[in-house]
């Protein structure tokens, strides 16, 4: 059903050779749900995926017969639009991102005050979801802030195009993608309208930690997950996961419910592309006090170790509890290497951030940075001497291919989705056993790095435009797929 990776990476990617001469011009469309992304500002993750594969997928799609169109859910119908809301991707801190900063501490501080004194579960999660769950500041956003850009690009001097919107053109065999994280919206009724036109929806799965894992994540989040997984199993004919670990998980899932019949399941697995990052920052989008840090002599000189990088978010499901204990075991024994921490807060951090800030070491040999931009987080790939990367689930893990990308060297924990992204290109440790990462940092200490995987400069990951043809490439085996007849 799918490619293998070293095929794709070659460039061959295409339906057939023989479909490709066959289908010149597009017979079927295959609308592509990007609502979520749509009216967020976001940049990261599941967004920064969404974005690459509108902006490339309607230039590939006639290669295969089909003709891509994006569409986003306004008031229970999906609309066709042109493009995605521009997103403000400069993170450089002008005099006027900074007083919103402010404004948005003042805000979170607020909140936290009402949420200590009306302490009910709902009401704390109503009140501090971050943007892209339900609560207020998905509320603001989607309601407020979204109209005002609206307002403020139709009166800018120099305008960005806003998306123009029409009703859909469908026939019988056309194509539903699900592919932003439009989990919360109540899609459904949207996409049954369009299944009585005759219209086959699949869902694109990121991973299915909301019902796996669900202690790593909000209740409310668990809650609107397995909703739509259960509702996206009974009315989606297919799954395209962006794994093979998660694909399998898709699989087990499906089986488990007993209202499923498995055999009208299509499942099938793409492969994300990893050219976010481009090698050589720009110096003037780095703030001076992160090359201080890499520089013994500079700001820090407490700091003469070897750097150890870990990126993500500030989560339980990151693991850098884990980290932590290791690192404190290493310096207890002396050991001068600096651990720094890059992502964004998330959820269920209160204790981890507590720690790592009334830590002895903090601003020495231990770093968190909230709000890098990509040329500083480029920055410190490059100028890292190891990736260490300790998820507990993941649907992908972008960060190994990123820092193997840089030539970096890369830790990360044993589990399948690891294995089967890494590869012999890296190295794992045990999570069961905080002293089997100590070792092994000592031992790389005391090899300089020698010893580590294949961090060859000449590693390459699939750009996206292949990334594109992977998921094309799925969804034509997708169509030429018979449902079996109902039971």
């Amino acid at each position: 059903m799918f490619t293998p990776f070293g095929q794709i990476a070659g460039g061959t990617c295409a339906a057939t050779q023989e479909n490709k001469r066959k289908l010149t011009t597009p017979t079927k469309k295959i609308f592509v749900e990007c609502t979520y992304t749509h009216f967020s500002d976001l940049n990261t993750g599941i967004q920064r995926v969404v974005r690459k594969l509108v902006a490339l997928l309607p230039a590939m799609g006639g290669e295969y017969g089909y003709e891509i169109q994006p569409v986003i859910l306004e008031n229970d119908c999906f609309q066709a639009i042109d493009t995605l809301n521009p997103v403000e991707l400069n993170q450089n801190k002008s005099i006027k991102q900074q007083l919103v900063g402010v404004l948005r501490k003042s805000s979170l501080s607020i909140r936290k005050g009402i949420a200590f004194l009306l302490p009910h579960p709902t009401i704390k999660q109503f009140l501090l979801a971050p943007r892209h769950e339900f609560g207020i500041n998905f509320l603001v956003d989607q309601y407020i802030l979204q109209n005002l850009k609206k307002v403020k690009a139709l009166v800018s001097s120099t305008p960005q195009p806003l998306p123009t919107k029409s009703s859909l053109d469908t026939q019988e065999g056309d194509i539903l993608l699900l592919l932003d994280s439009s989990w919360h919206m109540g899609i459904w009724t949207a996409v049954e309208n369009l299944q009585k036109k005759g219209v086959r929806p699949v869902a694109i799965t990121y991973d299915l930690i909301p019902i796996l894992h669900p202690q790593f994540v909000d209740d409310a989040l668990v809650t609107v997950f397995s909703d739509w997984f259960k509702q996206a199993s009974a009315q989606c004919e297919g799954f395209i996961s962006i794994s093979r670990t998660v694909q399998a998980e898709v699989e087990e899932a499906l089986v488990k419910n007993p209202e499923i019949d498995v055999s009208a399941k299509f499942t099938g697995h793409f492969v994300l592309g990893a050219d976010f990052l481009v090698k050589g920052s720009d110096p003037a989008n780095i703030r001076k006090a992160l090359p201080a840090m890499f520089s013994p002599k500079s700001s820090f000189p407490e700091t003469g170790g070897n750097i150890y990088l870990a990126v993500g978010t500030i989560e339980p499901r990151k693991n850098h509890q884990y980290l932590l204990d290791a690192f404190d075991r290493l310096w207890a024994k002396g050991g001068d290497m600096v651990l720094c921490c890059v992502g964004k807060c998330g959820w269920k951090n209160e204790d981890l951030l507590l720690r790592i800030k009334k830590h002895k070491l903090y601003g020495k040999n231990l770093f968190l940075w909230n709000d890098l931009n990509d040329d500083e987080l480029g920055f410190c790939y490059q100028h890292a001497q190891m990736l260490l990367f300790a998820s507990h689930a993941e649907g992908f893990g972008l960060p190994i291919i990123e820092g193997l990308n840089f030539g970096l060297p890369v830790m990360a924990s044993d589990i399948p989705v690891h294995r089967e992204v890494g590869k012999n290109n890296i190295d794992y440790f045990d999570l069961a056993d905080v002293d089997d990462l100590v070792t092994k940092i000592e031992c790389q200490e005391k090899e300089s790095f020698s010893g580590t995987g294949n961090s060859a400069p000449s590693f390459q990951w699939i750009n996206w435009t292949q990334s594109g043809h992977s998921l094309l490439q799925e969804i034509a085996t997708f169509d030429q797929w018979t449902k079996p007849p109902s039971k």
